[in-house]
C-alpha cells in the first residue's frame, strides 16, 4: 500500500452559519489543527488562549461555519484509493473536484472514501464543509434532568463532553481536522482488519480482508512473529474473507504489568499470498497474558473483592486518572511523550481514561503496550 500525505498548510474559511451569503474569514490553517488556533495565529483570537478569560472570546465563532480547502496534484492514476481521515472534529461533509463524497458526525474515530472515477491525474481540489456543532446542539430535547449536571449541550453529538465546558477544562466547541489526512492506493486484496489474542496456553488469530469482490481461489495466509528468543510462522489456506485459528507459540514470552515482570510484546507481520505470490502485508504487535478478574469472596461467593489475576499473579493496581492533554486535541500527540514518561516515573501500572476524552491515539496504545501499562 503507497500513501500520499495531505497534511500541513490547506486554507481556511469562515462565516456565521445560515446567515452570510460569503465567506467573512480567509486565512491559513494547519492540518492535523483547529480552527480556534488558526485563528489565533491570524490574529482573530488572542496568541495565549489560555491567558486570563481569552478562551471566553472563542465563544464568538462557535455558531461559524467552516470550509477547508486544499489542492494536490497526482502522477498516475492507481485503482483502489482512498481518501482517510483520521479525525474530523466534527459534522462534516467532504467533496473532492466538486463532487461530495460523503459525510460524518463523529469527531472519535476515522472517516474514509472511496475516490475511484473522481481523483484525476493532475490537480486536484479537496474540501471539507463543518457545521457548527453548537447550533447542532441547540436543535435537540434535553431530559430535565440532564440539566442539573454538566452543560448537556454534547448529550447527543460524537465529541468530547468536555467541549461544552467541565471542572477540569475551560468550554472551547473545538472544530477542525484535528488528526492526519492521506490517501491511500491499497492492494487489491488487504487486511481490514487483523489482530491475535493469546494467552499462555494458546493464541489465536482473528482476521477480515477486503478482496474487491469474488473471493479469489488460491489465497493464504501467513503470520510470523517474534519477541526475543521466542518465533512462530504458519501459513495456511483461506477460503474466506474472515475468519480465526488457533495456534501454539511454544516458550512463550508473557508480558507482565509494570513492576512484575517484562512487559514482552511481539512484533508480527501478517502476508496475503495469491497463487504463492505475496500481494499484501500488515505489521502489529500483541503481548501474550492472562487475565482473570476475581470477584469472589472466602465462601466461593461471586461478590465481595475486586483483584486482577494477570499470569496468575495478583496485581496490586497503581494508577492514576487519564483526562485530555489539551482542550485543542490536535496538540495531544506532541505532549505524550512528556506525559507518559511521568506515567512510569511515579510508578503507574494501569491508566483509567476518563470518558469526557477523546480515543487516544495509537502511540498512546504502544507506549502501554511496551511499558506494562494496563488501560482501563
Amino acid at each position: 500500500m503507497k500513501t500520499f500525505d495531505l497534511n500541513d498548510t490547506w486554507q481556511l474559511k469562515g462565516k456565521r452559519e445560515n446567515t452570510e451569503s460569503e465567506y467573512s474569514i480567509n486565512i491559513e490553517a494547519q492540518v492535523p489543527g483547529c480552527v480556534q488556533l488558526d485563528l489565533s495565529r491570524s490574529g482573530y483570537l488572542p496568541e495565549d488562549l489560555f491567558l486570563g478569560e481569552n478562551i471566553l472570546m472563542a465563544e464568538k465563532y462557535e455558531e461559524y461555519e467552516w470550509l477547508y480547502e486544499r489542492s494536490f496534484s497526482i502522477d498516475e492514476l492507481h485503482e483502489n484509493v482512498y481518501l482517510v481521515f483520521e479525525g474530523v472534529d466534527c459534522l462534516a461533509e467532504y467533496y473532492l473536484n466538486g463532487v461530495i463524497l460523503g459525510k460524518s458526525e463523529n469527531m472519535f474515530t476515522e472517516h474514509e472514501f472511496s475516490v475511484d472515477g473522481i481523483l484525476k491525474e493532475g490537480e486536484n481540489t479537496l474540501a471539507v464543509k463543518i457545521r457548527s456543532a453548537t447550533l447542532a446542539a441547540r436543535k435537540k430535547d434535553y431530559p430535565i434532568r440532564l440539566l442539573s449536571s454538566h452543560n448537556p449541550d454534547g448529550a447527543y453529538l460524537r465529541k468530547p463532553p468536555h467541549s461544552f465546558g467541565w471542572d477540569i477544562m475551560p468550554r472551547a466547541v473545538t472544530v477542525g481536522l484535528w488528526r492526519s489526512v492521506r490517501l491511500e492506493m491499497r492492494d487489491d486484496i488487504y487486511f481490514s482488519q487483523v489482530y491475535i489474542s493469546a494467552g499462555s496456553s494458546d493464541a489465536t488469530l482473528y482476521y477480515a480482508l477486503e478482496t474487491g469482490g469474488a473471493m479469489p481461489q488460491s489465497l493464504e495466509i501467513e503470520i510470523e512473529g517474534k519477541c526475543k528468543d521466542s518465533r512462530f510462522s504458519i501459513k495456511r489456506a483461506c477460503k474466506l474473507p474472515y475468519g480465526r485459528w488457533r495456534f501454539r507459540i511454544d516458550s512463550p514470552q508473557l508480558w507482565f504489568p509494570y513492576g512484575y515482570g517484562e512487559s514482552n510484546v511481539y512484533d508480527c507481520i501478517a502476508r496475503i499470498y495469491e497463487n504463492g505470490i505475496a500481494v499484501s502485508e500488515k505489521e502489529f504487535v500483541f503481548g501474550i497474558r492472562d487475565i482473570v478478574l476475581d470477584r469472589r469472596d472466602p465462601d466461593g461467593f461471586d461478590k465481595g473483592q475486586f483483584r486482577f489475576l494477570i499470569n496468575g499473579v495478583e496485581i496490586m493496581c497503581k494508577g492514576s486518572n487519564w483526562v485530555p492533554l489539551d482542550a485543542f486535541h490536535s496538540r495531544d500527540a506532541e505532549r505524550y511523550k512528556t506525559a507518559l514518561s511521568l506515567v512510569k516515573d511515579i510508578g503507574c501500572n494501569i491508566l483509567r481514561c476518563w470518558g469526557g476524552n477523546v480515543y487516544e491515539d495509537h502511540a498512546f496504545f504502544d507506549f502501554c503496550d511496551r511499558n506494562g501499562i494496563m488501560v482501563w
